[in-house]
C-alpha cells in the first residue's frame, strides 16, 4: 500500500515548528486567542447554517454513538494513559514524572469540541452526532476528570473547574452561534452547500490556530528548556505508536 502524505498533517507540523522559533506572545498572544475564539464561534455558525433540521434531530438521538464515546473518553484512554504515567517511574530520563502526569492529564480530559467538530467535518462524518457527544463529554468532563485524575494520582493536583463557567462558554461560544446560523440555513444553507471547498479549508484553518496558538503557548512556557531531547524523542515515537494502535482498532471497527 502506497504511503500518501497528507498535506494538513504537514501544515500542522509546520505550525510547530513555526511556534517553535516564532512563538506568538505578549499582546499578540492575546489577539490570537481572541480570533481563535471568533473562529470557533464562525465554526459552529456556519455549521448550524450548513445542517438541515432532520440531521440534527439525528445526530442528537444517536444514543448508541453517545454512550461509545463517552466510554472511550471516560474508561478507554484513561486506562491507557495510566501505564504511560507509570513508566516515570521505571525510566524517568525518558520519561519524567510531569511529563507522564501530563499524559494521564490528557487522558481523562475529553477533547476540545471545535477540534471535534472540525475533524469530524474533514472526515466527512456525522457532525450533528459529533457536536452533541463533544458538547455532553465537556460537561461530564468538568466533573470526572478531577474525580478521575485524584483516582488515578495520589494527588489533588486536579485544578479548579468551574461547571457554571464551562456550561456557559459552551453555550454562548458553540449552541448559541450554532443556533443562530441554524435559523439563518433558509439564506444560507444553499451558499454553503456551493462552497464547500471553502468548509474544508476554514475547518482546517481553525484547527491550524488552535494549534499554533497552543504550542506558542507551550514554547514560551519553556518547553523546549525543561525537557531533556531524549524525553521528546521518545514523546514523539509514543504519540506514533498510539497513532497506529488507535488506527489498527479503528479499522478493526470499520
Amino acid at each position: 500500500m502506497k504511503l500518501r502524505v497528507d498535506t494538513f498533517t504537514l501544515l500542522l507540523l509546520g505550525a510547530i515548528v513555526l511556534a517553535s522559533f516564532l512563538p506568538v506572545i505578549g499582546q499578540a498572544a492575546d489577539i490570537l486567542g481572541t480570533v481563535g475564539t471568533v473562529a470557533v464561534a464562525l465554526l459552529f455558525f456556519f455549521h448550524g447554517a450548513a445542517l438541515s433540521r432532520q440531521q440534527i434531530i439525528a445526530g442528537a438521538t444517536h444514543w448508541r454513538l453517545h454512550i461509545l464515546i463517552t466510554a472511550l473518553t471516560f474508561v478507554f484512554f484513561p486506562l491507557i494513559a495510566l501505564p504511560i504515567n507509570g513508566l516515570s517511574d521505571i525510566i524517568p530520563s525518558w520519561m519524567p514524572k510531569d511529563l507522564g502526569l501530563g499524559f494521564l492529564y490528557l487522558g481523562v480530559l475529553p477533547s476540545a469540541v471545535s477540534s471535534s467538530i472540525a475533524y469530524t467535518a474533514m472526515a466527512k462524518g456525522n457532525v450533528p452526532a459529533a457536536i452533541c457527544s463533544a458538547a455532553a463529554s465537556n460537561v461530564f468532563g468538568m466533573m470526572l476528570t478531577p474525580f478521575l485524575l485524584l483516582l488515578l494520582v495520589s494527588t489533588s493536583g486536579a485544578g479548579d473547574f468551574s461547571v457554571a463557567e464551562a456550561l456557559k462558554d459552551i453555550v454562548l461560544q458553540l449552541l448559541l452561534p450554532f443556533a443562530v446560523g441554524h435559523a439563518l440555513r433558509p439564506w444560507l444553507g444553499g451558499i454553503l452547500a456551493r462552497n464547500e471547498s471553502f468548509m474544508a479549508r476554514y475547518d482546517k484553518s481553525v484547527i491550524w490556530i488552535i494549534v499554533y496558538s497552543a504550542f506558542s503557548h507551550s514554547v514560551e512556557s519553556g518547553l523546549w528548556q525543561k525537557l531533556p531531547i531524549q524525553a521528546i524523542v521518545f514523546t514523539i515515537v509514543l504519540c506514533f505508536a498510539l497513532l497506529a494502535l488507535f488506527m489498527f482498532i479503528a479499522r478493526l471497527m470499520v
